[in-house]
């Protein structure tokens, strides 16, 4: 019996731990950006060329989509970025400087979904290298604006320990833009 309430104590105890320790941060959608557009059924709207700019505080569009920054010694050398729909319902990212292709992914239709939004693409769950020892997931939904921009509404999500001690829950969601290449 004293085994019971003391394993229900300890549920508790962790399960309020979590709440008072968790972090939530939605941003919104920046109202001085053009309206977002509704997807075709295919998303093959999503398709065209976009470039890699934006302000400094938002990452490239070639690592989100591609990792290529991680592989890069010199992340400034991309230039654009090419999203398009090949063969058996493939999404195909390649990052490009000038008519160098830099890299290409292929997501096969089980790695991304089109929703009613726009382009899902998980990126799966992982054991982030952080101060947190947990489990972090990342989710990229790539979205066109009504100016032919592409925006990428970025969500993660990180569960585990700040310090092995201390337990924390994030849910963040961050907007990036990136306009279509002329």
């Amino acid at each position: 019996m004293i085994t019971y309430w003391k394993h229900i104590k300890i549920t508790l105890f962790i399960c309020l731990s979590l709440i008072l320790c968790s972090c939530v941060f939605h941003e919104q959608y920046p109202p001085d950006w053009s309206p977002l557009t509704k997807p075709s059924k295919d998303c093959s709207t999503i398709s065209g060329i976009y470039n890699d700019d934006g302000p400094s505080t938002q990452p490239y569009l070639g690592y989100l989509l591609t990792g290529i920054v991680k592989k890069s010694p010199n992340p400034d050398k991309i230039n654009y970025v090419q999203i398009g729909k090949g063969n058996n319902d493939e999404l195909i990212v390649t990052v490009w400087n000038e008519y160098t292709k830099l890299s290409e992914k292929i997501y096969k239709k089980d790695d991304y979904k089109c929703t009613d939004e726009g382009i899902e693409i998980s990126a799966g769950v992982e054991i982030p290298i952080d101060v947190v020892l947990g489990l972090s997931r990342e989710k990229f939904t790539l979205i066109k604006a009504g100016d032919g921009s592409l925006v990428v509404m970025h969500r993660s999500n990180v569960w585990g320990l700040f310090g092995a001690l201390v337990p924390v829950a994030v849910d963040e969601i961050h907007y990036y833009k990136y306009s279509q290449k002329k």
